[in-house]
């Protein structure tokens, strides 16, 4: 966990809360089973807001985006990045979840973010934390001048579909009683001022806790979603854990308990935030933390998932019990399970929030960037191993066997330890079981790391699901050179995994999709491996309905898939126009490279491509699976070959370009 040189901070802060107010009472009295818990008294819940009719996860999003923008000094097109970090994609009527395109590129088109790379994050009820992490990594170690990191979380119609089931005061549904919708926005910035924002962001994941809560669609024959939650021991492990790691980052820091002004924890109950606190005074030696500190927000918000301590800040900040200056913890605690602390000094962000006004640039947004941190991210990542299961003869019997497979034999190659990992992203797009909550991150680390307490002799990686369809891979590398630059982590660990559960299933179509999946170690150049140099992406939103997939969580839950006729036409334009600019920008030719490596979806897809971009086709590498499209892991597939051929140490010069539904495309130069 650095110490940074430079900040990042929130320029502008936008919630949307919906106008209805659902009772505790309300929820209780409509439990089919009769039980009558007693969740106000409980939980401290006495209500939470919920949707308007035709409102969804998207239109909270957008919501508390356009509210951001209201009082931002940065327009629509300089934001340079976009992190959506919803659990819940409820996006239609029908319990519709749009899987792709993800969620940012939705959000880019409405927002008109038309300069916006834009991705999703999954890592439960920590996405939005984890987001600014990523964020102010990219922030630092880029010409990215301005981020949004939002979240849209529908959720209280997983209430409506626990109160069908729950059948005992033990009921591990009972927690979906206490689920509230909202939407939260950041847009955040350098700051030129060290003394103002985040001074530290850190979180990690213990994945050997993963099954203590899942979030899924509900069983067959049913509609909607439920979350099952081993409350008890959630509370227990997750408040030490937090505890932990919280106390560990102020000591890091240097921030003494009583030069804390606010602590805000994850507003799941009031048991959660009293246990935490406690937790945290039993590990701090001489002066202890005033419980007064600590917000309880929960009486008419209720657990809103990702946008918790956003939400609360706000609320804060709105009835002045929060102020310029102030020093706010944030302490995170999350299924998977994931916890983290970030220490934060506010500016006049309490002023601004209040009076609905403008900020006080630190910085002039529109004429140039604040200064660049000190610190450097290397150029390129150097490959260091990777795995894929394209050759494995059976059909996965989960994401989590194939995904295990792949990453157990790509550790094994690698030229680093386990406890060298310091973050790991999945990057899969059709999971098996249909999986909400925890990530699938999550679990893939709890089965590949033993850490099981945060204050453990090795350090836990953080793990998360990155959401950016076929350039998951790309921007993976991306993600982790800045990581590498702004963290200092060793080695980063990129799985992905498709599995196709319309196969299990009678009268629905397959996707199409090799059911394979891969693994890559990635690390500093100079290591060892084969180097991936100048990722940039490329988006197309005119086309962003052209290719969709959608989880329809009712009754029988599968995913719809919808093409376009001419949506391989068109993703092959969009593949010839993103190159060109490429070169543009790169200045480089096409003549340059020795060898292509395209999306690999078919061997008549490739033949197009080299015919349109007149190159020699015999120069395009070609490991396709008839009839499959290798998605994910095409990139990671051609490189398993190319390493087995001898690109390491050859000198050879590459074009890497991953494309899928949005329409979005990467390109990256990889040398042997």
């Amino acid at each position: 966990m650095p110490i940074y040189d430079l900040t990042t901070y929130i320029e502008s802060l936008g919630i949307y809360l919906p106008p209805i107010e659902i009772s505790s009472a309300r929820r209780v009295a409509g439990i089919r089973s009769g039980i009558r818990v007693p969740l106000e008294r409980f939980t401290g819940i006495k209500s939470i807001r919920n949707v308007q009719a035709d409102e969804f996860s998207f239109d909270l999003a957008c919501r508390a985006i356009e509210s951001s923008l209201r009082h931002s000094s940065f327009r629509a097109e300089d934001i340079g990045l976009l992190i959506a970090c919803n659990i819940s994609k409820y996006d239609r009527k029908g319990f519709v979840f749009p899987i792709e395109p993800n969620t940012g590129t939705y959000l880019r088109k409405a927002m008109g973010f038309k300069n916006a790379i834009a991705f999703d994050i999954n890592n439960a009820c920590a996405g939005m934390f984890t987001g600014i992490l990523v964020a102010d990594c990219i922030l630092h170690m880029t010409d990215i001048r301005a981020a949004v990191v939002v979240s849209g979380e529908f959720i209280s119609h997983i209430s409506d579909a626990a109160q069908r089931e729950i059948s005992s005061f033990t009921d591990p549904l009972l927690a979906c009683l206490t689920l509230g919708d909202s939407g939260a926005a950041v847009v955040l910035a350098r700051s030129g001022d060290k003394a103002i924002g985040f001074q530290s962001i850190d979180l990690l994941t213990l994945g050997v806790y993963s099954s203590l809560s899942r979030g899924s669609p509900a069983g067959e024959g049913e509609a909607g979603c439920l979350m099952f939650t081993d409350s008890k021991q959630l509370l227990r492990v997750g408040s030490l854990e937090a505890a932990c790691h919280f106390v560990k980052s102020i000591h890091k820091q240097g921030w003494s308990p009583d030069a804390i002004d606010h602590v805000i924890g994850h507003q799941v109950s009031v048991g959660s935030l009293d246990s935490c606190a406690r937790q945290i005074n039993s590990q701090l030696n001489g002066t202890k933390l005033d419980r007064q500190k600590v917000v309880n927000n929960l009486a008419h918000r209720g657990n809103t998932a990702t946008t918790t301590h956003l939400v609360a800040l706000n609320d804060r900040m709105q009835n002045g019990n929060i102020g310029p200056g102030d020093r706010v913890a944030f302490c995170m605690a999350a299924s998977g399970l994931t916890v983290g602390t970030a220490l934060y000094v506010l500016d006049d962000l309490p002023s601004r929030v209040r009076n609905n006004g403008p900020p006080t640039p630190k910085v002039a947004a529109y004429e140039k960037p604040a200064p660049m941190s000190g610190l450097v991210a290397p150029k390129a990542v150097s490959i260091a191993s990777i795995t894929t299961t394209r050759s494995r003869p059976q059909v996965p019997l989960s994401t989590e066997q194939i995904a295990l497979e792949a990453a157990e034999a790509c550790l094994a190659q690698a030229p680093c330890r386990k406890q060298d990992i310091g973050m790991l992203l999945f990057t899969g797009v059709f999971k098996g079981g249909f999986l909400a909550e925890p990530s699938y991150a999550a679990i893939l680390a709890g089965s590949l790391f033993s850490s099981s307490h945060s204050n453990a002799g090795d350090p836990a990686a953080l793990a998360f699901d990155l959401q950016a369809g076929p350039n998951g891979f790309l921007m993976g590398c991306e993600i982790l050179r800045t990581m590498f630059g702004r963290r200092q982590i060793r080695a980063g660990l990129v799985i992905a995994a498709e599995f196709d559960d319309n196969r299990l299933l009678d009268g629905y179509p397959t996707l199409g999709l090799a059911e394979i999946a891969s693994a890559a170690v990635i690390m500093e150049p100079g290591k060892s491996g084969v180097q991936v140099s100048d990722c940039q992406f490329f988006s197309f939103d005119e086309y962003a309905d052209s290719c969709r997939a959608d989880l329809i969580a009712c009754k029988t839950a599968h995913i719809s898939l919808q093409v376009c006729q001419d949506y391989l036409a068109n993703l092959s334009i969009c593949l010839r126009r993103a190159i060109q600019m490429y070169l543009g920008r790169t200045g480089m030719k096409l003549a340059e490279f020795d060898e292509f490596y395209f999306p690999q979806i078919s061997s008549e897809f490739l033949d197009a491509v080299a015919l349109d971009l007149a190159i020699p086709r015999e120069r395009v590498s070609d490991v396709t699976v008839e009839g499959r499209d290798l998605y994910t892991s095409s990139l990671p597939c051609i490189l398993e070959a190319s390493l087995l051929s001898g690109l390491a140490g050859s000198g050879k010069v590459c074009l890497c370009v991953t494309a899928g539904p949005g329409i979005n495309i990467g390109c990256a130069v990889l040398k042997g």
